[in-house]
């Protein structure tokens, strides 16, 4: 009889099982629109004309301003996707398997399409779903303990909008906890081998997301400072090793930036109206969405960085160098963020441009799960109740979102001067989104009881008629492929 595997198998077997069945369960039947649609005609391209970009005449069929999805390139007149290219070079998988299993490639959308990406974005999910229970076990060696972590971490906020969908948001979670997983484990054993592939994760984040170049010099400090103790010829090799990557790392970056948009130093956003970007909020807006808006703020989107609050002193106390690198990236973010117009995202739900550090920011929340606290069968039992009890509601959210299209509430909500009316304001703008979508699927046979209606209609009949009319078109496209009934 052959032994039982070790427990943190089983769990990663598990772990395994659950968020495959979530994933084919909860597949949506909608595509992702906006950005994600820049990297998969590029990928198109890539695949059919064996060539990077676009012909010219393609940009009249990509809805938005100039420069908003596409760059047009002056040195060789074709359009690339101003977006990182690892985007590009992911969006290859689901669009080579279409071609491979039907024959075709349509340009832009096909009825089978939407089944392919669902099984990218499993995959995904079930990559970052395993390599973040890999970091989880670094600092809590508990195996089952991990695995409920990252169940919490997956499904009680909005990263399981993303991960559904075929965006840049699950290659960030991804890279993030490969890069902190390899970081970690290089500060602890000082093996250059494991700082590589640190760089190799964070140059991949880079080339998703040309704005994450910041964190190149703050990791270089770690890899020094995690160096610095050690003895010749090895503080010189790793000494090497904090400068040469980032360098190499930032080359490569212009290389591709010179390719794609004519010059090394053009990072993809210099056609668009950057205005918006270059606008930054006030910190008491940005702050107090970040902190406490219903639709925007951290610990609402994402309840275990919330949960993680109250043991991060603890963490700090055990892991302070881990600490302090988690910190470090994250306050560079807030940072970053807080001079731009745009910092939410747009056209998003919660604040995207945080989800990739979120899962990380979260890790202090271990010390807090059932299992760390207490001996007593019956005290971890009165946990995992507590426990239970409290992820249920922030689940059944993300569920409501999950059931209607990704921009449902951007199609629907009022538009014009009836938007700013007090009552109608004070509905979309203050209420989380899975409230706002609970209640139109709840009314779904009467939408003109739903509350802000009367302010609508006395503002005016013709704005009142439209709402109705986008409720009713987007109402009757249930976002479930599988749980078609949900």
């Amino acid at each position: 009889m052959l032994p039982a595997p070790p427990l943190r198998t089983r769990c990663a077997w598990l772990l395994s099982l659950v968020v495959i069945i979530v994933g084919v369960l909860g597949m949506p039947a909608n595509t992702y629109v906006g950005d994600p649609y820049a990297w998969r005609v590029e990928a198109r391209s890539l695949i059919v004309d064996h060539r990077l970009g676009l012909e010219a005449t393609a940009g009249k069929y990509i809805q938005g301003s100039p420069g908003q999805y596409l760059v047009s390139n002056p040195r060789d007149g074709r359009l690339y996707s101003k977006y990182g290219l690892l985007n590009t070079v992911a969006a290859l998988a689901p669009l080579s398997a279409e071609r491979i299993v039907t024959g075709r490639l349509p340009p832009f959308e096909s009825p089978t399409r939407t089944y392919f990406l669902n099984a990218y974005a499993i995959a995904l999910t079930l990559l970052f779903a395993l390599s973040l229970y890999r970091l989880a076990l670094l600092f809590r060696p508990q195996p089952v303990v991990c695995a409920l972590f990252v169940l919490l971490s997956l499904y009680t906020g909005f990263a399981f909008h993303y991960l559904r969908y075929h965006s840049s948001e699950p290659l960030q979670l991804l890279f993030t906890c490969l890069f902190f997983e390899r970081a970690v484990v290089y500060y602890r054993t000082r093996h250059s081998r494991e700082a590589w592939l640190a760089w190799i994760f964070l140059a991949a984040l880079v080339f998703t997301k040309i704005s994450f170049l910041v964190f190149l010099p703050l990791f270089s400090v770690f890899v020094a400072a995690a160096a610095y103790r050690e003895k010749a010829p090895r503080l010189l090799r790793c000494a090497a090793l904090a400068l040469l990557a980032p360098i190499l790392i930032a080359a490569l970056l212009g290389a591709i930036n010179w390719y794609k948009f004519g010059s090394p130093w053009l990072s993809g956003y210099h056609q668009w109206d950057v205005d918006q970007l270059l606008s930054p909020p006030r910190a008491q807006d940005f702050f107090g969405q970040l902190l406490l808006h219903p639709q925007w703020s951290l610990a609402f989107n994402f309840p275990l960085f919330a949960v993680a609050l109250f043991g991060l002193r603890r963490f700090w106390r055990k892991f302070p160098a881990e600490s302090a690198l988690i910190t470090t990236f994250f306050v560079v973010t807030v940072g970053l963020l807080s001079r731009l117009g745009i910092w939410r995202g747009e056209w998003c739900y919660g604040p995207r441009y945080f989800l990739f550090m979120l899962p990380i920011l979260a890790l202090p929340a271990l010390f807090l799960l059932p299992g760390e606290l207490g001996e007593g069968k019956r005290r971890r039992l009165s946990l995992t109740l507590l426990m239970l009890a409290w992820a249920v509601p922030f689940t059944a959210l993300q569920v409501e979102v999950a059931a209607l299209d990704p921009f449902f509430y951007y199609w629907t909500r009022p538009f014009g001067t009836c938007r700013t009316v007090p009552e109608v304001a004070d509905y979309f703008e203050r209420r989380p989104y899975g409230w706002i979508y609970q209640n139109a699927r709840s009314h779904a046979g009467a939408l003109t009881e739903l509350p802000y209606m009367p302010a609508l209609k006395s503002c005016s009949d013709s704005q009142y008629a439209e709402h109705l009319r986008l409720l009713e078109h987007w109402l009757r496209r249930p976002n479930f492929l599988v749980l078609r009934g949900l």
